[in-house]
């Protein structure tokens, strides 16, 4: 790196530190995901996002809450469906009152019946894939079973 990519990379780095990025309207926002690998992972990063536009996050971590979810099938690497057990977390469901729950990566899915539960509260449901192409035969089934279903891979969309 040259000093003048250095000066404005680490002037960049003081920019973005002391920016103020906020949202227009805050949500309550339920996540459910798991931090494979820390603060750098990329659900870390898609959780602090949402903080940091002022959104109002209550995160659950499988890896600190293993039996929020069910796994069937013993999927793994992305893939799915792994459920989640609503049954489990109804009542911060009901306390909180998020506005949407954001199932991140992971192949987490909803049950057709707590995804229609989320529906009557008001909750809006995202399901976040970020293993595609790779992981779409093992979560497709399940998508619809979302509001929104996104991926990461152009390629799922023909799919």
């Amino acid at each position: 790196m040259t000093n003048t990519t250095s000066d404005w990379l680490n002037q960049e780095r003081v920019r973005l530190s002391t920016d103020i990025i906020d949202a227009p309207t805050h949500l309550r926002i339920m996540v459910v995901g798991r931090k494979v690998n820390g603060s750098t992972d990329i659900v870390a990063c898609l959780e602090r996002a949402l903080r940091n536009l002022g959104h109002h996050v209550m995160f659950f971590d499988q890896k600190k809450h293993p039996k929020i979810t069910d796994n069937p099938y013993r999927a793994q690497g992305g893939n799915g469906p792994i459920y989640l057990r609503l049954d489990d977390i109804r009542s911060a469901v009901l306390r909180f009152r998020p506005q949407m729950m954001i199932c991140l990566a992971g192949g987490l899915a909803l049950r057709e019946e707590d995804a229609a539960w989320l529906k009557a509260q008001g909750v809006v449901t995202v399901g976040i894939t970020l293993s595609d192409p790779d992981v779409f035969d093992s979560v497709q089934s399940f998508a619809g079973n979302f509001d929104v279903h996104t991926s990461n891979a152009l390629s799922a969309v023909d799919m």
